[in-house]
């Protein structure tokens, strides 16, 4: 009897994980993930690697499994490292977003999202790639002191362009594009297996109305 018992509490408790499991993976944004990439420096489309990594924690805390102590608001965690790391600062990125005494707080390096703008698809024109299509071009701009305004475009379920942008700089005047820090991510999911499933699922028609947000 306490055998069965036992089996019986066992497979509530795992119909109850997976239950869950299926609602946060219909619940949260198809990049609302871990994304890593190797940084270049874009100088009128033409790019050059550097020796640094950039890591990205796209961040909605309104689901409870993405809550942080120091984050409240939708947002974005961003981190350089690498030996030539150091040149990506020297372009204005501040020092929040490389490895310093305070780095063991999420707040640090977070971007907090003021504003989020669909700007549909298009071609991979900034490093000369014309022929990869992004289904999804967004926009973010940043509240937070210190951050900056950038770009992603949504290459596919797993693949996401991103770029800094800068005042002034416009993909129509290439000759605006000088020093622009950009980075070929690939998800690096901390996403359980059953929810990345679900969310890839999902993909295709989160496309037409893409959002951190608005899952």
């Amino acid at each position: 009897m306490k055998s069965r018992t036992f089996k019986q509490a066992v497979c509530i408790l795992a119909t109850f994980w997976v239950l869950v499991e299926v609602y946060w993976g219909f619940s949260r944004s198809p990049i609302d993930d871990r994304w890593t990439g190797e940084v270049s420096i874009v100088n009128v489309f033409k790019p050059t690697n550097v020796d640094a990594t950039m890591t990205m924690d796209m961040i909605d805390p309104g689901l409870i499994m993405n809550r942080r102590p120091d984050v409240d608001k939708p947002g974005a965690r961003i981190s350089f490292d690498g030996s030539q790391a150091d040149g990506i600062q020297k372009l204005g990125v501040s020092a929040a977003f490389f490895e310093n005494p305070e780095s063991w707080k999420f707040s640090q390096g977070f971007c907090a999202l003021k504003f989020e703008k669909h700007r549909g698809s298009g071609g991979s024109w900034i490093n000369g790639h014309e022929d990869v299509r992004k289904v999804a071009v967004i926009d973010y701009e940043s509240n937070t002191a210190g951050c900056f305004n950038f770009e992603l475009g949504v290459v596919d379920f797993d693949h996401i362009e991103f770029m800094i942008v800068k005042p002034g700089q416009s993909i129509t005047n290439r000759e605006s594009l000088k020093n622009v820090v950009f980075v070929e991510l690939k998800r690096d999911s901390r996403v359980s297996f059953i929810q990345r499933l679900i969310m890839r699922a999902r993909f295709s028609s989160w496309v037409d109305k893409p959002s951190l947000i608005d899952a």
